[in-house]
């Protein structure tokens, strides 16, 4: 799958509880598959990956999918799809490609047929909404295996969307949102009276942690560096991180433990840090 562009869903995030809302937009976007089809592809609870599709959903229920070009194509495309949680509500979608020189204009088609003209630089940005009714074509065209949907640029160059993996992957991010046994249809929206919407999410109250900053020289600071220290040197080639006078960021997790945080090594235009999880013995 080639997902070089800014809608790659992150599906190494780990959320503090799986919920699952019907229709979370009320569209149920693969209604016309079969309800006995056979997932091929990678599973991973709420993260699903297939071919040049993939899907992720929260943990209040908004569920995304995104496409993208296949491995084959030179010109990056990327679509997403974003569902929130409840009865009654439609997916919204996004259109975004990697403009050619200072900036590209074109037409996006869809088997065939124009669906809109969508203008996209590197100034002024290169993610474009569409309308809902543009986004409920573009669903149901998905659906279809054979979907044609190309992005044609006025300077000749042309962005095509891979269909391969869509409707598995949309018809995913139906049954986690409660809205898999749902009749047949182009485009479904709500769902029918054998799944139970649930509109009514818990609310999510995070907790962070007030962070805090060891003076060197003091007790902390010593027992810190005495257990972290040994990771940054600079004449060590098997340790990580370079030798610095960072500050170290202590973080509180629980009564017994906190997290480390302190720059590992820094270049022009990235860097990276180091945690660690320590007792507070």
């Amino acid at each position: 799958m080639s997902a070089g562009l800014m809608f790659l869903l992150m599906g190494g995030l780990i959320y503090e509880k799986t919920l699952t809302a019907c229709c979370d937009d009320g569209f149920s976007v693969s209604c016309a598959l079969a309800a006995d089809l056979a997932y091929a592809g990678d599973d991973h609870g709420n993260w699903f990956t297939e071919k040049d599709w993939e899907s992720v959903c929260d943990n209040g229920g908004t569920c995304r999918a995104a496409g993208y070009q296949s491995d084959e194509s030179d010109n990056p495309v990327s679509v997403l799809f974003t569902r929130k949680a409840g009865a009654g509500r439609a997916a919204d979608a996004k259109l975004s490609i990697v403009p050619v020189g200072e900036g590209t204009g074109g037409i996006l088609y869809v088997n065939g047929r124009p669906l809109g003209k969508f203008d996209f630089s590197l100034k002024t940005g290169i993610v474009r909404p569409l309308s809902p009714k543009q986004a409920d074509t573009l669903l149901a065209a998905l659906r279809n295996k054979n979907a044609a949907v190309v992005f044609k640029g006025a300077d000749g160059n042309v962005w095509n969307l891979s269909p391969e993996g869509a409707r598995e992957t949309l018809l995913k991010m139906d049954e986690l949102q409660g809205c898999y046994d749902v009749p047949d249809a182009p485009i479904q929206r709500g769902c029918n009276s054998r799944t139970a919407a649930k509109s009514q999410l818990p609310v999510v109250r995070p907790v962070i942690p007030v962070k805090q900053k060891p003076r060197k020289g003091s007790r902390e600071y010593a027992l810190i560096d005495k257990a972290v220290g040994k990771y940054f040197s600079n004449s060590n080639p098997n340790v990580p991180c370079s030798a610095t006078n960072e500050p170290y960021t202590v973080y509180p997790l629980s009564e017994k433990q906190v997290l480390v945080e302190r720059s590992c090594w820094q270049a022009a235009y990235n860097g990276a840090n180091y945690y660690g999880i320590f007792s507070r013995d």
